[in-house]
């Protein structure tokens, strides 16, 4: 071979192995391999940073989190339904009430937290939480990386980096962290999660996340909010006379202890005009607990007039 054709297949060979982000023997920087496994361990090392897109487990989800400490702030969807979702520790907590009315939790209003460790949205977060994980995961689905340039991101240059099961792209100057990050579309991790398209931004400091306040158990029926209702069967008019009569029924808890109810009896006409009303406070119940109240009404009884009770609960405890 003459070495014009020489210095030809080294120009070929050297293009080839720049264009697949190879380092070179004895200079060229490290590796695409090592330039993503550095951006996942710049992800590790953050103190916080947020995160926001998509993914599957089982059903599609897409996200919009800050993470930090090992803890997560923020908002998954199922579907349509938004359910804001935190994780503190060893449990996690859900807030959303159209997600709970769906799941047969009529009680639950927005203005609650659920400890739900055991629901299938808990796995989720459970997942995401643990980025040492999660991390573990995609590498070992990633096998062989190429680099080459990527786009420019709000005037930042990037660096794309191409693996088997994985895309991901990273500033080409600074801390060497994910701005994004794809798996290969069917590509099932350990994991279950499959079809992750998420974005990396607000890298910062330590986030702190307390256990919210007014949160619900669902395996503890006393933890829901005071929802009473008056047994109807029970509702009786004592002690009569001219000058008006005492309204009287019984109150059943189907809640929990949280917040507090009252009863208001009324004596109307029957084309539906207010004669006259009283309130009573419910006393705080157990759940499926029972108590009986009434009040003196004084109105007229001399004329025909229609009579009624009703619950006044709660919407919420902030």
């Amino acid at each position: 071979m003459n070495r014009k054709l020489q210095l030809a297949c080294r120009v070929a060979v050297l293009a080839f192995v720049l264009s697949a982000g190879c380092s070179f023997p004895g200079g060229g920087g490290p590796s695409a391999a090592q330039v993503m496994t550095d951006a996942f361990r710049g992800l590790l090392s953050a103190g916080s940073f947020h995160v926001s897109g998509s993914l599957t487990f089982g059903a599609p989800y897409g996200l919009d989190l800050t993470a930090g400490g090992g803890n997560l702030d923020g908002t998954i969807g199922l579907g349509r339904v938004p359910v804001a979702v935190r994780s503190v520790g060893i449990h996690e907590f859900e807030r959303g009430a159209q997600y709970f009315h769906l799941n047969n939790q009529p009680l639950v209003s927005d203005s609650y937290w659920v400890l739900n460790d055991a629901g299938e949205l808990s796995k989720v977060v459970r997942m995401l939480a643990d980025w040492k994980s999660l991390v573990q995961n995609l590498e070992a689905t990633a096998g062989s990386v190429s680099q080459m340039p990527g786009p420019v991101l709000s005037g930042r240059r990037t660096i794309g980096l191409v693996g088997e099961g994985i895309s991901m792209l990273i500033p080409e100057r600074g801390a060497r962290v994910p701005l994004s990050l794809t798996t290969t579309p069917g590509r099932e991790l350990h994991s279950h999660l499959s079809d992750l398209s998420l974005a990396f931004d607000k890298y910062g400091g330590p986030v702190t996340l307390d256990v919210p306040a007014a949160v619900i158990d669902l395996d503890d029926h006393n933890t829901l909010p005071v929802h009473e209702v008056p047994d109807v069967t029970t509702f009786h008019i004592e002690n009569c006379d001219r000058g008006g009569c005492t309204l009287a029924s019984d109150f059943v808890n189907s809640g929990g202890r949280q917040g507090s109810a009252t009863a208001t009896f009324a004596v109307g006409t029957t084309s539906g005009q207010l004669l006259t009303s009283c309130q009573v406070a419910i006393p705080a119940l157990d759940n499926k607990g029972r108590t009986r109240l009434g009040c003196r009404l004084n109105y007229d009884n001399t004329q025909q007039v229609s009579t009624s009770v009703v619950a006044n609960n709660p919407d919420g405890v902030a």
